[in-house]
């Protein structure tokens, strides 16, 4: 490890003199102590785990436990009514409902709960907001079956997992066997009982195989440059925005392709997109090569109730959703929603069970999922699309970013 690091030193170096240019400090002490100054300040994001408890009795908990419940109040920003209470005005002590995700409680900065017992019971998970957005933008109906590509380490499966309120399947699949260790266990403790957990490279993961012939949805959250990492939740930085074009090209290149591979599942009518990424390379571009290659999906406007969309230099890019740490206090993010009119296979019966009772999986079930958000005005209905099959194949697929002379620190689509 240390030759290996020893033999990067100068690449290292480098990168970490863009970062310091970036961010206007001089050392890297100051850049270390500008950034913790920024962190210090974003709140607590916790998600309440409706699987084991609803929002109502976390909320009650919490109050039982010494913390202030405050009232949001409106307020503007960027033309857009958002933000609520402004987070920055909440103590320590004191939290709200969130008023974007119905799920999520939002705390003081600096609030401390991973000794509190909701936390440790798995009632409640400690999730940035931004973590949340996937899971909400794929709206899944209940009883439907989905697949997370790249699930671990399991708080966004565990999401889709409490959004189908326990019914249908969720198919859960990573390559590394640490990680899906951990997400298992991730699992079995939030009460996760509708997710099989797989040690598979989604890539390789067949299309025609029976037993994702029933799939309706697709979470896709691949391996991506890490670039919008803040340290939120007491995680590493991970920023790397001196990231190099060569490997942002590579990453782009596995995003497109599981992108693409995704599409091709026969039943699948929704699928959700994201990175912690800041970067239009691993974003709007893999979006952009994305509908290129397989005209038959659409790009949806999702979660229309957030206030900063995508890169406006590039077309369709408003209907996706973009995060900019500083402004939004949480981890950069972005997600894009895709849709087509996938045919809605007649339900099977369970084979983990006798009888043969069906769910009714269609958009227009009483307890859909995804009518209820549609009601709502976070989700659209999908458009028209062309029904002939595309002929391009992944390989032909390419992601051409615009040439530089110079990489600068990309922020063009934050706006």
């Amino acid at each position: 490890m240390v030759r290996a690091v020893a033999e990067q030193e100068q690449q290292l170096r480098a990168a970490l003199a863009d970062v310091m240019h970036a961010a206007g400090v001089e050392s890297a002490r100051e850049l270390l102590s500008t950034r913790s100054r920024v962190v210090q300040d974003f709140p607590r994001f916790v998600r309440v785990n409706t699987l084991l408890i609803s929002k109502e009795k976390a909320v009650a908990q919490f109050q039982h436990d010494g913390f202030t419940l405050c009232q949001r109040k409106e307020q503007e920003s960027n033309g857009a009514r958002w933000g609520g209470m402004q987070t920055r005005q909440l103590k320590r002590g004191e939290f709200i409902e969130d008023e974007h995700l119905s799920d999520l409680l939002v705390f003081g900065p600096g609030t401390d709960l991973h000794d509190h017992a909701l936390v440790e019971k798995a009632a409640v998970i400690l999730q940035d907001k931004a973590s949340c957005f996937p899971a909400h933008a794929l709206a899944a109906s209940q009883g439907s079956q989905v697949i997370d590509a790249c699930a671990a380490p399991g708080n966004k499966t565990s999401h889709v997992a409490a959004s189908l309120s326990g019914s249908g399947k969720v198919f859960a699949f990573d390559l590394n066997p640490r990680r899906l260790k951990l997400m298992k266990a991730r699992l079995k403790q939030a009460r996760a009982v509708n997710v099989e957990a797989r040690m598979a490279d989604f890539l390789k993961v067949s299309t025609d195989d029976p037993a994702y012939a029933r799939v309706e949805f697709i979470l896709l959250d691949p391996s991506c440059s890490g670039s919008g990492m803040w340290g939120t939740q007491g995680l590493s930085e991970e920023a790397d925005e001196g990231a190099d074009e060569s490997r942002l090209q590579g990453l782009a290149e596995f995003q497109l392709q599981a992108l693409l591979h995704a599409f091709k599942f026969p039943a699948v009518r929704r699928i959700s997109y994201s990175t912690c990424s800041i970067h239009d390379e691993e974003n709007e571009h893999v979006v952009e090569a994305a509908l290129k290659a397989d005209p038959r999906w659409k790009l949806q406007r999702c979660l229309p109730q957030w206030h900063r969309r995508g890169n406006p230099k590039i077309e369709g890019a408003e209907n996706c959703v973009r995060v900019d740490p500083e402004g939004d206090m949480m981890n950069g993010f972005f997600v894009a929603c895709f849709e087509r009119d996938a045919p809605i296979l007649a339900p099977m019966p369970d084979q983990t069970t006798k009888g043969t009772h069906k769910v009714d999986r269609s958009k227009n079930a009483p307890d859909s999922k995804y009518q209820k958000r549609k009601a709502m005005g976070w989700v659209s209905e999908p458009t028209a699309i062309d029904t002939e099959d595309s002929s391009t194949s992944t390989a032909a697929v390419v992601i051409k970013a615009p040439a530089k002379k110079k990489r600068k620190k990309n922020r063009q689509g934050i706006t």
